[in-house]
């Protein structure tokens, strides 16, 4: 039950992940080319903004709402399920709508003209407020059909729907006119997202309806996990795109633009290990409450080894032609971070083949030590791409970046090794036993 729901899971998270890819390349190609290098560096500074105030928005609650879900189901009692999600949106909501209102009121022109320097974010402050809000919302839809082990639905509002809506409109706007504002940009961007959050709220709705809302826990409860997790979440945000905020500090946009265009070329190199992480929450909760330490360690081991092969073979392509797929993708002009771009994808490699370790200790009552590691980790980060990008300038971000997410993914691989007894690195026996069960799945599909 377990190895078919993770095989047909993974091959639609697999698909719906591609797809993403894709659309992402796609509106990143786009931008590029509609978009002047500062400008391009202003919007992913946004983008990064956003993100940053969607996670005070969400205050840990995308992933807490995972696992009382699922422990829900697992228990037998969606009416809990469903008293847990409505409670999570309504706090989620009005935690985005006073983020939202602080960026607003002056915390979004600060940002932009005092820390950032930069003329495109402060012109478009009261969209950024707007998109805040419709981020912080989007994403918690996505986690909810986690937990509701509704893997399609999960996958279709985690970024897939928004990815190629806003293909599509930034393809038609590139026809029509080779050149777009930023303001332009931020406004198709946003509308993306809400018309995905529409269509998810829509779903939800004709998923659990049907049951009757109740509960043996109290909202304190939630927020008690969620906290941690909040924590955990801004922690590890720290360690992968703060760096993006130092560069806007200390160089100009257009620096912003050249790191910001790898790093989404490094996104295809950790799909794997994306999908994975989607795939894994519910079932490590399952897994976890049955007590079956053995089954959850060989499903961990298994999908970390099914995501290093292509993560290696990516790193491969990257060092044979990582300036012809800059300039393919891109264009001339960012041909010069070829070798920001090797870095950035060792320390993809890296990540990806230590596992799942960070997702197994939260989804088992273990969120505040990968809160504490994520948060040193974070912080030593950030410290030393502060020092280091004086020096070297784009290459000193990418070792900052290095120091946080290789230290933090070591130190938790190793924790959830010494206390719970599971490592969650691959191998190449995980590798066979994955072809077997591939195997086994499509003949039992032959014989029915």
């Amino acid at each position: 039950m377990i190895r078919e729901r993770l095989l047909k899971g993974g091959a639609i998270v697999f698909l719906g992940k591609l797809f993403s890819a894709f659309s992402l390349l796609v509106v990143n190609a786009l931008l590029a080319r509609l978009l002047q290098p500062e400008e391009y560096g202003a919007y992913f500074l946004t983008l990064s903004l956003v993100t940053t105030a969607a996670m005070f928005g969400q205050l840990g609650l995308n992933r807490a709402v995972v696992k009382f879900v699922a422990e829900a189901l697992a228990k037998g009692k969606p009416g809990q399920a469903k008293w847990v999600i409505h409670k999570v949106l309504i706090i989620c909501l009005c935690c985005a709508l006073a983020v939202g209102l602080s960026i607003y009121a002056g915390l979004g022109n600060w940002l932009a003209e005092s820390v950032f320097h930069s003329k495109p974010m402060a012109q478009v402050v009261w969209l950024i407020s707007v998109w805040v809000v419709i981020f912080s919302m989007q994403g918690l839809f996505g986690e909810i059909f986690r937990g509701l082990h509704k893997i399609t639905f999960a996958t279709l509002f985690s970024g897939l729907c928004t990815g190629v809506f806003s293909a599509v409109a930034f393809t038609l706007l590139w026809l029509l006119n080779s050149e777009a504002s930023f303001e332009e940009v931020i406004i198709i961007s946003m509308l993306s997202g809400l018309a995905s959050l529409i269509l998810a709220n829509i779903f939800l709705h004709g998923d659990i309806g049907q049951h009757t809302s109740a509960s043996n826990i109290d909202v304190a409860q939630v927020l008690k996990l969620a906290m941690p997790m909040f924590i955990t979440g801004f922690s590890l945000f720290g360690v992968r795109e703060m760096h993006m905020w130092v560069l806007g500090v200390f160089q100009p946009d257009s620096d912003v633009a050249l790191y910001g265009a790898c790093t989404r070329l490094m996104t295809l190199l950790t799909m794997p290990l994306l999908i994975v992480n989607a795939v894994l929450p519910a079932t490590i909760v399952e897994l976890n409450t049955q007590g079956k330490t053995k089954k959850l360690q060989e499903v961990l081991r298994n999908s970390a080894t099914l995501a290093t092969a292509p993560a290696v073979l990516g790193f491969i392509v990257v060092l044979l032609f990582g300036t012809e797929i800059l300039e393919l993708v891109f264009g001339s002009y960012y041909q010069q971070a070829s070798h920001l771009l090797l870095l950035l994808a060792g320390i993809a490699v890296i990540n990806v083949l230590v596992g799942s370790p960070g997702m197994l200790l939260m989804m088992t009552g273990h969120e505040k030590q990968v809160m504490w590691s994520a948060l040193l980790a974070g912080l030593g980060g950030v410290f030393a791409s502060v020092i280091m990008t004086n020096i070297y300038g784009l290459i000193g971000v990418g070792i900052g970046l290095g120091v946080g997410i290789v230290s933090h993914n070591i130190y938790i691989w190793y924790y959830a090794r010494r206390k719970l007894s599971i490592n969650t690195h691959g191998g190449w026996l995980q590798l066979l036993n994955m072809l077997r069960w591939a195997m086994q799945y499509l003949q039992h599909n032959n014989t029915k």
